[in-house]
This record gives structure tokens, C-alpha cells and sequence, in this order.
């Protein structure tokens, strides 16, 4: 039997990874999801598949139409209108309303990326610890929360144990952290992306085109007018991160 990934109660309980509201409101019903997992050399996916389908059973009653049901309506009140069709003129304006309560955010991220991870093509790349202090009301120490508006138009998701890390002055390389306490995930919902990292004893850096940087919600957070925070596509969105040791 299933098990909850967050509680470790019995799972079982019938859970859309991407909420049907969202589906609903990003005019998705018949869209495709692709799912994949990055490494070193490649980007490894499943073929796509309708969202209508993207479920897991991983969770149990009470936490799906407990505290995670909460998580979504705040969602949807606050940052609903970024995942429509077409990119709103007034989305500064939206964050800056929304980031006060960035630790909502944080926690409506995370929950997605681990039930996304329950859902995945290995091994859960979030560990165990991090998804009980979140049924614990807690976000796990070092969390970082980042968006970026995306002008190619999908809906999918990337998930990672791995990162790209400067060593000193030297070339960046792929690598994985020992103890697997670092992850990291993006997801993509039509025009808006949301990446959740975590990487303890490094340093984020960050390479982006033309002075684009992605926006940091989560621990601290920016004025969303004072970054220029686009992006062509998910996987330049990806790249522009690394990490310093």
C-alpha cells in the first residue's frame, strides 16, 4: 500500500499533482505534461501525457483535504492569474501583493515538487525529512523559492539531485550532493515558472542572459520591478543557476 509522503500514514487518496482548478484555469484540459529528471550528459522524460492523468495516490485523506487543500486556495487567491493563457500586464503587481506572504508560497511549492516526486522516474530526489517538517507547518532549513515569467507557452517540470558547481575559478561541473540533502525542481505552469532548491554548504550564483535573473521569493524576496526576470524557456530558466563551494 501507499504510504503518505508526508505524514507516513496510509496513503491511497487520489491526488492531481497539477490541482484540477489549475487545469482549468490555465485552459489545459487537453494539454500534454512531460515530467523529466536532469543529470550531467542528458534530460531524460516520460512521453507526454494529459494532465487529467498526472495523479498520485501517496497521500493520505487528511492531509489532501486538510492542510494541503489551504496551501492550494491561497494559491489560487494570490497567484491564480499567473498561470492563465496569456501573461497578465499587471504581474509586478500580483507578486507584490502575494510576497508578503512568501512562506505560503514556499509551502504551495514544495508540497508540488514532493508530490511531483512521488510521481517520478527514480528515486525521490526530495528526502523524507524535508516533506515532514513541511506536514509539520516547518520549511526545511536552506530552502530557496525563485519565479520567472516564460515566454514559450507549457506546462511540465524538471526534478534534480544534481547541480552545476564552480570549484574556485574552475569550469562548472555536474554534481551530486553526498548525503542526496540537495535537490532541485522547477515547474512550469503556461508563462509561469517556480524553481525550489535546496543546497546546503553552497552558494547560488547565477549566469542569466542579458542581465535577466530570475526573481527570489523565498527566504528573502525582491521587489518584482527591480528585476528583469524573463526567460525564452524552461531550460534557459534551468541553466541560469549554479552553485559556489
Amino acid at each position: 500500500m501507499k504510504i503518505c509522503a508526508f505524514c507516513g500514514s496510509p496513503g491511497g487518496n487520489v491526488e492531481h499533482i497539477i490541482a484540477q482548478w489549475l487545469i482549468e484555469r490555465m485552459n489545459a484540459k487537453d494539454y500534454p505534461v512531460v515530467v523529466g529528471h536532469r543529470n550531467a550528459h542528458s534530460l531524460k522524460s516520460r512521453p507526454a501525457h494529459g494532465l487529467k492523468s498526472y495523479t498520485t495516490k501517496a497521500v493520505c485523506d487528511e492531509c489532501n483535504n486538510g492542510w494541503m487543500s489551504k496551501l492550494e486556495v491561497w494559491f489560487q487567491h494570490r497567484m491564480g492569474m499567473l498561470v492563465e493563457p496569456a501573461w497578465p500586464k499587471l504581474a509586478c503587481e500580483i507578486l507584490r501583493l502575494a510576497l508578503p506572504e512568501k512562506e505560503m508560497l514556499a509551502k504551495w511549492a514544495l508540497k508540488t515538487v514532493i508530490m511531483m516526486d512521488t510521481n517520478s522516474m527514480m528515486e525521490n530526489v526530495v528526502d523524507g525529512a524535508t516533506a515532514r517538517a513541511l506536514y509539520e507547518g516547518r520549511i526545511a532549513e536552506g530552502l530557496v523559492v525563485e519565479v520567472a515569467q516564460i515566454h514559450e507557452k507549457a506546462v511540465g517540470g524538471v526534478l534534480s539531485h544534481g547541480f552545476w558547481v564552480r570549484n574556485g575559478g574552475n569550469s562548472p561541473q555536474w554534481q551530486v550532493h553526498e548525503g542526496k540533502m540537495a535537490f532541485k525542481a522547477v515547474i512550469q505552469l503556461n508563462h509561469l515558472a517556480i524553481r525550489v532548491f535546496r543546497a546546503p554548504g553552497a552558494h547560488p550564483s547565477y549566469y542569466g542572459p542579458n542581465g535577466r535573473l530570475p526573481l527570489r521569493c523565498y527566504p528573502e524576496s525582491q521587489k518584482p520591478d527591480d528585476v528583469d526576470f524573463r526567460f525564452h524557456d524552461l531550460w534557459e530558466f534551468d541553466r541560469v543557476l549554479e552553485l559556489e563551494t
